[in-house]
């Protein structure tokens, strides 16, 4: 148990620092996209990290294709990760951005409901609270106009394409809990190896024929925008690594609050490096989500050291009741010889009258 406690700290930690990373690649993901097409980007980001991926294995001589029956979850991970992406990119397309990342946050939400209905994980009593904190924290920070009424409303079919992007980013914990003994190279380099070789090719292929040729065809390479191509792809695999091991590690339910975390360190990064203006109620929506996951990762950690008491409470008792079992064994087995040998010497001549 205590094992399992350090090991539930381990993979929060590393959900976290995944999310954290996520955060500052949003940067040069901004900054992308207003270059080339997103459906580019996430092949270029994909072929990156699945050459990555492919050395690494290459070199640790690992067989991801074994056993055959995990391949199922192998590629239930590739299409839940690829239709994650797809669906994000497509609602911070479709939407103002404050509107895509309140939905998109929605993901802590539903990935712990589906890892209740699928793994069997306990949704403690803290999680709705702290997630309500934290979305009230997030809309805060993001400020939509669907509840602020700043600016247009977007069409509705781009707040659906978030709330997909949502479900889909919630799943990304559930499956990879699924597969705990998976190396941490196999599943996000099978993944994003599917997704740049079948999925994504098959998504350009639509798109070249609604939109054409012309935003492919476009774009100006600059060592600037390779750059940035470079630091996504190669980021985005040590994050998503960092991600996928964690949960595999953690109880899915505390480490999904910690994705929370993208949102006061994307508001700090806006402002650092697009100008936006900081006002009052983005510091307090911040602040409110850093409460809520102070608040949650502080309660499962009482949990947890709660829990490895109870255990080793219970181990001295577990030790004592098989060592009493033993003695009672003994006994019989020694009340059982003396039984036998005074059955003997009666049946000799030395008992007979």
């Amino acid at each position: 148990m205590e094992n399992s406690s350090k090991s539930n700290v381990a993979g929060m930690l590393l959900v976290a620092c995944g999310t954290t990373l996520f955060a500052f690649i949003a940067v040069p993901v901004k900054l992308v996209q207003e270059s080339m097409p997103s459906l580019l980007l996430i092949e270029l980001r994909a072929l990156i990290q699945c050459t990555i991926g492919l050395i690494g294995i290459i070199i640790a001589g690992l067989r991801p294709w074994q056993p055959t029956e995990e391949r199922k979850w192998l590629l239930l991970w590739a299409i839940n990760y690829w239709l994650y992406v797809f669906t994000y990119y497509q609602a911070l397309h479709a939407l103002p951005l404050g509107d895509a990342i309140t939905l998109v946050y929605l993901g802590p939400i539903f990935g712990s409901i589906v890892a209740r209905a699928t793994l069997g994980e306990v949704l403690p009593w803290s999680f709705f609270p702290c997630s309500l904190l934290a979305l009230l924290g997030g809309v805060l920070v993001s400020q939509p106009s669907f509840i602020f009424g700043d600016g247009a409303p977007a069409h509705w079919t781009g707040y659906v394409i978030a709330i997909i992007a949502a479900f889909f980013g919630g799943n990304i914990g559930c499956i990879s809990r699924a597969l705990p003994g998976r190396h941490w190279l196999e599943l996000p380099t099978v993944g994003l190896g599917l997704a740049a070789l079948i999925f994504n090719p098959v998504a350009v292929t639509v798109d070249l024929n609604v939109a054409g040729v012309a935003p492919y065809t476009s774009v100006e390479w600059t060592a600037r925008l390779i750059g940035f191509v470079g630091c996504i792809g190669v980021g985005g695999f040590v994050a998503i690594v960092l991600q996928v091991e964690g949960y595999k590690r953690a109880n899915v339910v505390a480490a999904s609050m910690l994705s929370y975390s993208e949102v006061p360190i994307a508001y700090l990064l806006q402002y650092i490096f697009f100008g936006n203006a900081v006002t009052i109620v983005g510091v307090i929506g911040s602040g409110l989500v850093l409460v809520s996951m102070g608040a949650s990762s502080l309660l499962n950690r009482k949990k947890s050291t709660q829990e490895d008491a109870s255990a080793q409470q219970g181990e001295p008792c577990a030790e004592y009741d098989e060592a009493r079992d033993m003695k009672y064994e003994a006994l019989e087995d020694r009340c059982s010889v003396e039984h036998g040998k005074a059955e003997s010497m009666c049946g000799s001549s030395e008992c007979q009258p």
